[in-house]
């Protein structure tokens, strides 16, 4: 029987796993996507977690376009997945549901080919004694960031900005924020890559705002041109 999502959160990771690359996402912990998987070294990959544990670490490719990626076409920090999900596709490709576990460090390559064997080393936030008031703060001003950014985006539903509230490890609020703010994978690979948990919650709010300044300048733009639009056809009558 395979283990449950809980078991799995207190499983210690293996030395050694098959290696997926993956291209435009970052994946974080508690994030669920799904990846179109077609390269033959990916697909060895899958084949091979598949057959074991069901865990991949998943590596985000610093060149989008290597369609060959090599060692140093990755990033040296990403997650460690459970496939949760398989289905073989017409085309001979695999689509794969992943959830993201735990962050890890690649320490070196067990193996290059047919596909990538990484050495992993689990990464561990920089504890916190206790829960600051600044960092209750920070909390409570990402909530209030993520409540206004969901009036102008559906990237944030009732049901995910509710289990947002519910956490209380500021790491995680500010890993599962990260992960549904669609975010470059240059500042997703930053933000994975902070080992402080409240430097993550103020990256991710710097984030926030930015998309927030955005978002507002492009309505007002919009409410500038209907304007101008407006003044041209009364002119023209």
């Amino acid at each position: 029987m395979s283990p449950t999502f809980e078991e799995y959160d207190q499983l210690d990771i293996p030395d050694e796993l098959p290696l997926l690359p993956v291209r435009d996402l970052v994946v974080f912990p508690d994030m669920i996507a799904p990846l179109f998987v077609g390269r033959e070294l990916s697909l060895a990959a899958v084949e091979k977690a598949l057959s074991g544990q069901r865990l991949v670490m998943l590596v985000t490719q610093r060149q989008t376009g290597a369609e060959d990626p090599r060692n140093e076409d990755l990033f040296d920090v990403g997650t460690v997945g459970l496939i949760v999900r398989m289905r073989r596709l017409p085309d001979e490709r695999l689509k794969i549901l992943v959830q993201g576990l735990r962050k890890a460090r690649i320490s070196g390559m067990a193996q290059e080919r047919p596909y990538f064997v990484a050495r992993v080393r689990p990464i561990v936030d920089l504890p916190l004694d206790e829960l600051s008031l600044e960092t209750e703060a920070l909390m409570r001003s990402l909530m209030d960031k993520l409540r206004a950014f969901a009036q102008v985006s559906d990237q944030f539903g009732p049901d995910l900005l509710k289990a947002l509230a519910s956490l209380k490890d500021p790491g995680r609020l500010a890993d599962l924020a990260a992960a549904n703010l669609a975010l470059p994978v240059a500042a997703g690979q930053e933000v994975l890559e902070l080992a402080d948990p409240v430097k993550r919650l103020r990256r991710v709010i710097e984030h926030l705002m930015h998309e927030l300044e955005v978002n507002s300048t492009r309505s007002r733009i919009e409410a500038s041109v209907r304007d101008s639009m407006g003044e041209a056809r009364k002119e023209f009558y």
